[in-house]
């Protein structure tokens, strides 16, 4: 079953029915407020609202551990995960889409990064962080759309709330980054994990 990871009005989408509401216990504590099965144009998936229903929770906030385990225990197979970011160069621009093939994390550590440790150990390669099948099957779908969109972006991950200060910027161009936001960190590791 496909998972779909959204931030705030993904389910403003006309073709997005809710059909019920899921258990978000996990050993890791609770996932986010809004975990649910949906339909989208007849094809049931999960659907979890990153932030909670309301929006309530801040970047460093959000239980990425819990949310993926509980994704994982509805039955997905795969996430695919939205987001509003910021752009770091001016070909991307707004209401565009952009898929990153690669991430830097800026993160403070503020965050359960891994469901590894206190006795479980593993070491899990973050080389290809992104299932490069589902991103090929997109580009081939992208025909029908009427936006740009652009593939093989790098996106860095900061912690927030906070905006990055113009000489943070340019850094982060200078590392190769494309565009930024705050919570794709560690979703992907995550997922890669599960």
């Amino acid at each position: 079953m496909l998972a779909i990871i959204g931030g705030s009005g993904f389910e403003n989408f006309e073709e997005f029915v809710s059909l019920d509401k899921l258990d978000r216990e996990t050993p890791f504590g609770l996932a986010s407020s809004g975990l649910k099965k949906v339909k989208i144009q007849n094809q049931e998936c999960l659907f979890l609202s990153r932030h909670g229903e309301h929006h309530e929770n801040l970047p460093s906030e959000v239980n990425y551990a819990a949310n993926i385990y509980a994704l994982k225990k509805h039955g997905a197979k795969a996430i695919v995960s939205f987001s509003a970011v910021g752009s770091l160069k001016k070909e991307f621009k707004p209401g565009d889409l952009v898929i990153p093939s690669q991430y830097i994390d800026r993160t403070k550590s503020n965050r359960k990064v891994t469901f590894l440790g206190e006795g479980l150990v593993g070491h899990v390669s973050l080389a290809k962080p992104i299932c490069e099948v589902m991103a090929k099957k997109l580009k081939d779908s992208m025909g029908q759309f009427k936006f740009d969109y652009h593939f093989g972006a790098t996106y860095i991950c900061i912690e927030g709330p906070y905006f990055s200060t113009q000489a943070e910027s340019k850094s982060y161009q200078m590392m190769g980054a494309n565009i930024i936001g705050m919570t794709n960190f560690p979703e992907y590791a995550l997922a890669r994990e599960a």
